[in-house]
């Protein structure tokens, strides 16, 4: 339970303690705000492809660590769940001391989303599910 400042200040900015930590290393406490970047993501779908290239950035690791676990998922939920990770990672590293407090996980997103279509269709394939129908009532019968 003994913990130094440093610790300390990192679980108050990264939103609770270490034991408030969840499966896959996803912090509890802190609601992650909703970025508005992060509006144009809504509907579209990332899957993991057979890499071409091993991945080059933290960005691109963290990504293909979260999709190896959790297969297709939300291009949204991917972009903040890498943010989040990047955010602990430089809080952890001191940043506390800096104003990345003070902006949260939402610092990250425009560069995370950059990343990721840079890798579509490299790495991975970012694409909008297909619905069935048009949406008139005549797919009821």
């Amino acid at each position: 339970m003994r913990s130094t400042l440093k610790e300390a200040i990192s679980d108050f900015f990264t939103g609770g303690s270490r034991k408030s930590k969840l499966p896959g290393g996803v912090t509890a406490g802190k609601r992650f705000a909703e970025a508005p970047e992060t509006k144009g993501l809504e509907g579209l779908i990332i899957r993991l492809l057979e890499a071409s290239r091993p991945p080059a950035t933290q960005v691109e690791r963290l990504a293909i660590d979260f999709l190896t676990r959790e297969g297709r998922i939300s291009l949204k939920k991917l972009v903040e769940h890498v943010a989040r990770e990047l955010y602990s990672a430089e809080v952890r590293n001191g940043a506390w001391a800096l104003d990345i407090g003070l902006y949260g996980p939402e610092l990250f997103v425009r560069d995370v989303i950059s990343e990721i279509r840079s890798g579509d269709q490299i790495l991975w394939s970012i694409e909008r599910p297909e619905r069935e129908g048009n949406g008139l009532l005549s797919n009821l019968s």
